[in-house]
């Protein structure tokens, strides 16, 4: 709300891993398993200014092999 921007990078093997199988990095946790070995895995993301009003949140993919899939978003107050 005070047009203050923070950016919060998450990176390939250390905050997500390939839904096609069972990894494991340290910058989240599995959310649950799914068919053929498949998973979910799940990760939160506090700003670092407590108590702001978030107004917008924008994912931007940066140039890498990845293609991370975002299935749900919860904020929470």
């Amino acid at each position: 709300e005070d047009d203050q921007v923070e950016d919060h990078v998450l990176r390939d093997g250390i905050h997500f891993a390939d839904y096609i199988g069972d990894f494991n990095v340290p910058g989240s946790e599995k959310a649950f398993g799914l068919q053929r070995g498949y998973q979910l895995r799940y990760l939160k993301i506090a700003p670092d200014r407590p108590r702001i009003k978030i107004s917008e949140i924008d994912f931007i993919k940066v140039e890498h092999s990845s293609c991370p899939i975002t299935m749900a978003i919860t904020l929470e107050n």
